[in-house]
């Protein structure tokens, strides 16, 4: 029923542009964590009826130059009567921002923005991202840190907006397309409570302790 937006992948790109700035600019710190020694290409292509596909673009490319690793996925999955959702698994270890920060850095306007509530774990944060590429390009996007032993959300505003170390950053975008945010951050959190159960399990391959 919905294909695939180009200004996704726009978005897609914009993002990853911004990680590796951000990665750049906080260099003085890439220390490795234990989900770093998982193989994040390995995470279900296909799962719940939702297909991935992984799209190859410039800035994908220089991403992977860049963290001289291609260990993370940037993937659109779509299912039937679906809108297409951006997953992006990146193992991380300490320094880069939050995809709120990543986008700015990309150039992508932060229309809105709506934090977790800290205490709940199945609670993400949200924020509503405008590409300049895309004409009427509002996209929804929902985030959160997963670790070994739970979740974390975006630090106090007041606090640097670093990432927290030895996690999963898992970020979830879909676009708007003349929705409003309820009924987008509604579908999100329905592909989340999905894609989550797999994210556990494949997390469970971890090792325990890294020397």
């Amino acid at each position: 029923m919905h294909s695939l937006p180009r200004n996704l992948i726009v978005v897609t790109a914009l993002l990853l542009a911004g990680a590796v700035l951000d990665y750049h600019a906080m260099a003085w710190s890439r220390s490795l964590s234990p989900i770093q020694h998982l193989r994040i290409h390995s995470f279900p292509m296909d799962f719940s009826g939702w297909k991935g596909k992984d799209y190859e673009t410039e800035i994908t490319q220089s991403a992977r130059a860049f963290f001289a690793s291609d260990n993370f996925i940037d993937r659109i999955y779509s299912a039937p009567q679906q809108y297409p959702i951006e997953l992006v698994l990146l193992p991380t270890g300490a320094g880069l921002h939050s995809p709120k920060i990543c986008a700015r850095f990309g150039g992508l306007a932060l229309v809105s923005e709506s934090p977790a509530h800290a205490d709940d774990p199945h609670d993400m944060d949200r924020i509503v991202l405008r590409s300049p590429e895309a004409r009427n390009g509002l996209y929804a996007c929902s985030y959160y840190w997963r670790k070994l032993d739970g979740v974390q959300h975006e630090q106090n505003r007041l606090a640097p907006p670093v990432h927290y170390a030895d996690s999963l950053l898992v970020s979830l975008c879909t676009p708007m397309e003349g929705s409003d945010a309820k009924q987008r951050f509604a579908h999100l959190d329905s592909f989340h409570d999905q894609v989550e159960a797999e994210i556990r399990s494949f997390l469970n391959r971890a090792p325990a302790k890294v020397d």
